[in-house]
Order: structure tokens, then sequence, then C-alpha cells
């Protein structure tokens, strides 16, 4: 299936689709039109067909759980979108997307409909964005300063040559 095909190819595998029906959903968790996922959190990964109607207001909500909750999710988007201001403001350099290859045949009350879609789609993946420990900056920050502080102890010891004072004239204090 189209939807599995997508999930093994980039290595997601969603939870959550807020843009179903007990018929069409894709994953375990789903919000219903009357559940409203646009309201509802988003905890979990995400698969999402929105309507294309509020496509916007999805990649918006879309973004902003990214962003709260770090966690992987998957539009689907008519490939017409990427001229919007919200394409703008919420996918173009801020998060990947993916040419769909072909037309999707969508399924209508659980089965394959007789045609495909007129529209060409995007799949956009907002991925969950990896921590790094505190640990590791301060590992990092440490060996900075150290190469700083060794630069800076040649370039005064080149110093102390072309005056011709030793380390051993200065005297500690």
């Amino acid at each position: 299936e189209f939807f599995d095909e997508l999930c093994e190819k980039y290595d997601i595998h969603p939870r959550l689709d807020p843009c179903a029906t007990s018929v069409n959903r894709k994953c375990l968790l789903f919000y219903t039109e009357e559940e409203d996922g646009l309201t509802e959190p988003w905890e979990h990964d995400v698969w999402c067909n929105p309507p294309h109607s509020i496509t916007g207001d999805f990649v918006r909500k879309a973004y902003n759980e990214w962003l709260q909750n770090n966690i992987n999710i998957m539009l689907l988007v008519p490939a017409n979108t990427i001229s919007t201001i919200w394409w703008h403001e919420y996918v173009e350099d801020v998060t990947e997307y993916h040419a769909i290859k072909g037309r999707i045949r969508f399924l209508r009350d659980g089965k394959p409909s007789e045609f495909v879609s007129r529209n060409s789609y995007i799949l956009i993946i907002y991925r969950k964005m990896m921590k790094v420990p505190i640990v590791t900056i301060v590992s990092i920050v440490l060996i900075v300063l150290m190469v700083w502080i060794s630069c800076l102890y040649i370039a005064y010891a080149d110093q102390y040559k072309t005056l011709g004072i030793r380390h051993s004239d200065n005297p500690v204090v």
C-alpha cells in the first residue's frame, strides 16, 4: 500500500492520523472530522492527508506540534500549494519535502477509487530533532577553549622570542 511504502522509505511509522474516519484511517490513533485534529494535541508521530480546503491550517498545526512535541510528521499535500504563503513560512527552508512520482489512487469507502487523482502531490516531512546531551555540549566547549588557550600560548611564546625574553626571565608572583 502507498502509505506503508512511504513509511518504509522515509523510516517514519506514525501512530496518529488527525484527518481520518474509522474507514480510511492509516494509524491506530485517529481524529475524525467531529473530533477536529486541528484542535486536539498531536503527541505521537503523525500521518496527515488533510482536506484540500484547509491544507494550510494543517501544515501550520503540524509545524507548531513539531516544534512543541519534537515528533515526526508526514503530510501529503497537493503540489500546487508550493506558491502559498504558508508553504514559504512553514515548509520552504524549514523542513524536507518530496514530490510523489505519478498520480495517487485514493481509497473511497475503503476500496481503491476507479480513477487516479487529478492532482500531483508532495510529501512534507517534519523530522524529530536530535537532542544533544548537555555533557556533549560542555565537552565540545572545553575542547574549543583548550585549543584557543594553546593558540594564545603559541602566539605569546613567539613574541617572547622576538623580544629576547625567556619564560624563565618572568618572575612568578
